[in-house]
């Protein structure tokens, strides 16, 4: 049908959204608050994390017949260890290597963000074949 998305698109505009509320919250509570960038950034991947599932099962892999209950628990677990070594990529990059802290923020986001299409739409989300 015209002027409907395919899931990639899809996917890309809520990684455009969940990439801008990454950076936006990151920046947000460093420059206006005084958080530290390391809890900063903690706290915008777990704001991101709360939005994502719902916008993934209904919106981006819409038609998945897997039980929303068991997408939720691999969601959950896959997205902890994504988010995870989200974290740890990010302290790699701001702290040992000393890049700036968006542009660490900026480089992790992206390399997730092709890691989990892959990842979802192949596995958590995937349709069943006919």
């Amino acid at each position: 049908m015209a002027g409907q998305l395919g899931s990639g698109a899809r996917f890309v505009a809520l990684g455009a959204l969940s990439f801008s509320l990454s950076l936006g919250i990151t920046a947000v509570l460093h420059e206006l608050f005084g958080v530290s960038p390391e809890v900063s950034f903690a706290v915008a991947l777990v704001s991101v994390f709360c939005s994502n599932f719902a916008a993934m099962r209904w919106w981006v892999f819409r038609g998945t017949a897997r039980p929303w209950l068991d997408q939720l628990l691999g969601f959950g677990l896959s997205s902890l260890l994504f988010r995870g070594a989200e974290y740890l990529g990010y302290l790699l990059l701001y702290r040992t290597v000393g890049l700036p802290y968006l542009v660490a923020a900026l480089v992790v986001i992206s390399v997730s963000f092709c890691l989990k299409y892959i990842a979802y739409g192949s596995w958590l989300f995937a349709r069943e074949k006919p």
